[in-house]
């Protein structure tokens, strides 16, 4: 395994989201993640560590786990919730840093539930949303963190004239995540080569081609084919993580390489079965 390869706590099923699904015990996850050999992890949703960061980053350590970043989702395009959101970015990023996380991702919210279909939007909510995240930028800044911002389906910067857009128009780094970049449209192997210096975080994915087909064509919504395996594909993967991670190496690329399978668990598997046995195969792209 790579070095810099972290684990995610979504690919044990842990989100936020209401109804998502069964919601695995934390010490067995960092227990499955360390025993799989990652010795780094997100920090999950808020709330999944504890509260104090100071306590979240004695369990980890006890767990011989680094924490390398978090995922806060912010409406960021509507002046009308500017305050509230961008406070919000201020409360994780306050918390990231004091746990000793070096990332900030943020996904720029169309302000719709369970990542629908976003609008295009208007020259006038452009201009709000990249002021919104240099704001962003400026908070994760006085706090020590680097801000990545994640492109990513049913947002508002999902397609690829999103991403060129966001690379022209501000400074911003991304996350590159390769399964929802090819949901976008995008392809991963492209975007490092046209932005390399701008990528700072990633995250791996592969993608069941005829799952992904299907929510890329609105003939699917995403958290249905999540929960059907849309990140864990039976088949070949139309995602070729293996090349995407070459490429990045190619650039010298220094950050993370987070594995991370969508996952949403209807029970509790087995010890020994469930969300460890498929990050297996997964890992072997980053080896």
């Amino acid at each position: 395994m790579d070095a810099r390869a972290a684990a995610a706590p979504i690919s044990w099923g842990i989100s936020e989201l209401e109804g998502w699904g069964y919601q695995l015990d934390r010490e067995r996850v960092l227990a499955e993640a360390v025993q799989l050999g990652f010795r780094a992890i997100e920090s999950g949703p808020e709330g999944w560590l504890p509260e104090d960061p100071g306590l979240a980053a004695e369990l980890l350590q006890r767990s011989r786990l680094t924490l390398v970043a978090g995922y806060v989702e912010a409406v960021l395009h509507r002046s009308d919730l500017r305050r509230e959101q961008l406070a919000g970015v201020e409360r994780r990023a306050r918390w990231l840093a004091r746990a000793g996380a070096e990332v900030l991702v943020v996904g720029a919210a169309s302000g719709r539930d369970l990542y629908q279909a976003a609008d295009e939007l208007t020259q006038h909510n452009w201009l709000q949303l990249l002021d919104g995240i240099a704001s962003a930028m400026e908070i994760c800044a006085r706090r020590g963190l680097h801000l990545a911002v994640h492109p990513h389906f049913g947002s508002v910067i999902e397609r690829p004239q999103h991403v060129e857009r966001l690379l022209v128009a501000s400074e911003a780094a991304l996350c590159l995540d390769a399964g929802h970049m090819f949901l976008g449209g995008c392809d991963p192997v492209d975007v490092v080569h046209m932005a390399p210096g701008r990528i700072r975080h990633v995250h791996l994915k592969e993608v069941d081609g005829w799952l992904g087909g299907m929510v890329a064509a609105g003939e699917l919504e995403y958290v249905d084919a999540v929960r059907r395996g849309l990140f864990q594909p039976a088949g070949p993967s139309v995602v070729d993580v293996k090349q995407v991670v070459g490429a990045l190496r190619e650039t010298r690329y220094k950050g993370w390489f987070v594995v991370e399978q969508d996952r949403a668990l209807v029970s509790e598997p087995p010890a020994g079965n469930g969300p460890a046995a498929g990050l297996e195969r997964a890992l072997a792209g980053v080896s």
